[in-house]
């Protein structure tokens, strides 16, 4: 789907007060907003009056200011249920949800233009299953796709093994169908098939993200959204949230950094630990909209822009740590309860280079890796770990995201924060936390992947002529994995074989086209690819069959 739409309406119908109400989870970021889904057949409108609208207000006056009550063009659509019946659809952000508390970001307030219809800018919805005849992808039965697809896989296991088949699929939930989406892809790759050439949507293995976290002890997601509302200071690492996360930054954080949450902060802590409006710390080498809005909303003094070299993360959070250490700031109560003696004498001696280096042949050395200035280093330190009045630990919440995961070293960069979050016990505590910036709809279960990790490197593979099956489901690698251009390349080159095969067997028995198919594969390196989505996307260039996705 790619449509540029524009809404000319100057009004919307009224939902009616009994009409139908489903609850429902955003579609889009990690975040996971909360929206309800208001349904009521066509001609049957609600009124202004309270008792006449699902709102419970009169609406015939003027409304106060970001109220939330009321929806945009955006959010509404017209449908035709299976009954035949046309019915209005708004998809409206929830005020009872304490995740985004009736707030949407700019991509949750357009749901309504996703839902499909035949004339809006959802048409393009894929319905039937297709095949690949004559340079083009013709619908087909599903009878026949199935087949084709099951034989040819079958005859491949049989043939070679089960890791001749390989997959790229999404991975957790989106729009709350994550648990049973996930169970079964699981079921049918790891449990069926029992490949382990696999790999998720968007990484080239099946592989965490964020292994170092779960080496850690702790894992990914170790907060609540609240938490962002009681931090002492908020340090945010390779992320630009008010963007890509907009409701968690404008619900959570920024109020934290207004002083809007002080009475929150009391109600939690008492009256003997201080309280005062959150701090924030931003590590990025650019000048984001989140450095810009939080530093109008707090003050330049209250966010801390440590505009770093790329890829040096490590050595700014090393050199943090070591100022902490040298001070006396670090959690020594929680290392002894909770941390292995022996990794933190290693990780004090050899990654903190306690009784090799001094503080400043260390922070001299950092100050020329990273390009920041030994004070904000130093001021860095003191807003995440120096101890309040009357002794109390700092409460500081440590989020990162794409731009510490995506780089030559993932696991050494989120492990010297990881480190950093255990030093100073900024983990399990409210108003602590070292976590992605938010958690999708993570709730799935799924049987164990097949294979040890680290696990096998799909599209490198693929780029050697490994596998014989590619099976695509709910991403496009084509146009969003590492080195796109080069798997389309791969692509292209190992797909024709078996398009020409398929084009020479138009009409013949089933059995005479799975083995032309598989001629192609073993004596000319071709590929035989199965792409399952909701639309048409740039990996259904390659695609032999496609099934539309639910």
């Amino acid at each position: 789907m790619a449509v540029r739409i524009h809404h000319a309406e100057d009004r919307v119908p009224i939902p009616p007060s009994d009409a139908q109400t489903f609850i429902t989870v955003c579609s889009y970021c990690i975040v996971g907003c909360g929206y309800k889904v208001f349904k009521w057949p066509v001609g049957k409108d609600g009124g202004p009056a309270p008792d006449q609208n699902i709102f419970g207000v009169n609406l015939a006056e003027q409304q106060r200011e970001l109220s939330g009550k009321w929806f945009s063009p955006a959010m509404h659509n017209v449908i035709t249920d299976k009954d035949g019946v046309q019915y209005n659809i708004v998809i409206w952000p929830d005020p009872e949800c304490v995740v985004n508390r009736g707030d949407h970001s700019v991509r949750g307030g357009t749901h309504g233009d996703l839902v499909y219809t035949p004339t809006g800018p959802a048409h393009d919805r894929l319905k039937y299953p297709l095949i690949y005849r004559g340079n083009d992808w013709l619908p087909t039965t599903w009878e026949e796709a199935l087949e084709l697809g099951a034989r040819v896989i079958k005859a491949v296991m049989e043939r070679w093994d089960q890791d001749q088949i390989a997959m790229k699929f999404f991975d957790h939930g989106g729009g709350g169908g994550g648990f049973e989406n996930n169970w079964a892809v699981g079921r049918f790759f790891f449990d069926g098939v029992q490949t382990k050439s696999c790999s998720i949507h968007n990484r080239p293995a099946y592989n965490s993200e964020h292994f170092a976290t779960g080496d850690a002890g702790f894992g990914a997601l170790t907060n609540a959204y609240v938490d962002g509302e009681l931090a002492d200071t908020i340090v945010i690492a390779g992320g630009n949230p008010y963007e890509c996360q907009s409701i968690n930054f404008i619900e959570h954080m920024l109020p934290n950094l207004t002083g809007d949450t002080l009475d929150l902060k009391k109600q939690e802590f008492g009256d003997q630990e201080p309280v005062e409006a959150g701090k924030m710390i931003i590590v990025d080498p650019r000048r984001t909209t989140t450095v810009a809005i939080a530093q109008d909303a707090a003050g330049p003094e209250n966010v801390l822009h440590l505009q770093i070299n790329m890829g040096t993360d490590i050595a700014l959070f090393n050199a943090i740590a070591r100022v902490i250490y040298e001070n006396g700031w670090h959690a020594q109560d929680f290392i002894d309860a909770h941390c292995d003696k022996g990794s933190f004498e290693a990780y004090l001696k050899d990654t903190l280079q306690v009784g090799k280096k001094s503080l400043d042949e260390v922070l001299s050395e950092a100050e020329q890796i990273t390009g920041i200035s030994r004070a904000d280093i130093q001021k860095a330190a003191e807003w995440i770990a120096k101890p309040k009045e009357g002794g109390f630990k700092r409460r500081t919440l440590m989020y990162y995201e794409k731009g510490m995961i995506w780089g030559m070293k993932n696991y050494e960069n989120i492990g010297s924060y990881a480190d950093l979050a255990l030093l100073t016990h900024n983990i399990g505590r409210a108003g602590t936390g070292c976590s992605r910036l938010g958690g999708h709809q993570e709730g799935y279960s799924r049987p164990p992947y097949p294979g040890k990790r680290p696990g096998v490197y799909v599209d490198k593979h693929l780029k050697e002529d490994d596998f014989k099956v590619f099976w695509v489901g709910g991403c496009n690698p084509a146009g969003a994995t590492l080195d796109a251009q080069g798997l389309r390349r791969t692509l292209a080159r190992r797909t024709q074989p078996v398009r020409d095969a398929l084009d020479r067997t138009i009409g013949a028995p089933m059995e005479e086209r799975v083995k032309a198919v598989l001629d192609a594969l073993e004596n000319e390196n071709g590929l035989f690819v199965i792409v399952q989505n909701i639309y048409p996307i740039e990996t259904m260039r390659y695609a032999h069959l496609v099934f539309p996705a639910a």
